[in-house]
C-alpha cells in the first residue's frame, strides 16, 4: 500500500466475500463446456481537499473512509466471488457438466477536490499512479485464485452424487482461504505498497 513521503503506510488489504453457492440446473446429459471465469470490474472514489503535497497528505489520512483492522487506508480492493454449476448423473456417480465462477472487483481511491497547480498535480498524479499500482495485482491476484477455483470446478469427475454440494462448498471455502492468504502475504512482502518493488509478479 502506498504512502505520500509525509504520512504512514495507507492502503488496505484486498477483502473477499465468498457468496452462496447457486445450483443451476440439473442435467442427465449435455456435453462438458468449459466457461471463462466472467469478470466486472468498478471504480470508486472519495473526495480529498487540499492544495499542496503537505495538505492532501495529511487529508488523506483524516478524509479516507477505509478502515481496516485500526487503521486508515487510502485505496482499497473489494473482490466478490460467487459461482453456478451443473452436473451430469450416471446412476449414483456425478461428474461436473460445467461450473461458471463469476468475479466482481471493486477498486476505491481518493480524488482530488480541490484544483492544485501543476506541480502539485504532477505530485498526485505519480502518488495515485503509485497506488493504482499496488491495487490492481490485488485485483489480478483475486483474478488468478478465481481461474484456479473454475479450473477445479470443472475438472470434477466420479463423485457420488448426493456429495456433489459438500465439495463444491469444501473447494470454494478453500478458495477464500487462499485468497486471503495471498492478500496478506503481498501487502506483507510490500509492506502495503510502500516496498512495491518487492513484488516481482509471482
Amino acid at each position: 500500500m502506498m504512502t505520500p513521503t509525509t504520512t504512514r503506510r495507507t492502503l488496505g488489504t484486498c477483502a473477499l466475500v465468498l457468496a452462496a453457492l447457486t445450483l443451476a440446473n440439473l442435467t442427465l446429459c449435455a456435453a462438458h463446456a468449459r466457461a471463462e471465469v466472467v469478470v466486472t470490474t468498478a471504480t470508486e472514489f472519495y473526495p480529498v481537499d487540499g492544495l499542496t503535497p503537505m495538505e492532501i497528505a495529511e487529508n488523506l489520512m483524516l478524509q479516507s473512509p477505509i478502515e481496516q483492522d485500526g487503521r486508515t487506508f487510502q485505496a482499497h480492493t473489494h473482490s466478490t466471488i460467487r459461482y453456478e454449476f451443473s452436473w451430469t448423473r450416471r446412476n449414483d456417480s456425478c461428474t461436473m457438466n460445467q461450473a461458471t465462477v463469476f468475479l466482481h472487483i471493486v477498486y476505491k481511491y481518493p480524488r482530488l477536490a480541490d484544483s492544485p497547480d501543476a506541480e502539485t498535480l504532477r505530485w498526485w498524479q505519480d502518488h495515485l499512479d503509485r497506488l493504482t499500482e499496488h491495487e490492481l495485482v490485488h485485483g489480478e491476484i483475486a483474478l488468478r485464485t478465481a481461474r484456479e477455483l473454475d479450473e477445479t470446478l470443472n475438472s470434477l469427475t466420479d463423485l457420488h452424487c448426493s456429495t456433489v454440494r459438500d465439495v463444491v462448498k469444501a473447494l470454494g471455502d478453500a478458495a477464500l482461504k487462499t485468497l486471503e492468504a495471498r492478500q496478506r502475504a503481498y501487502d506483507a512482502l510490500t509492506d502495503h505498497g510502500r516496498n512495491q518493488q518487492a513484488y516481482t509478479g509471482q
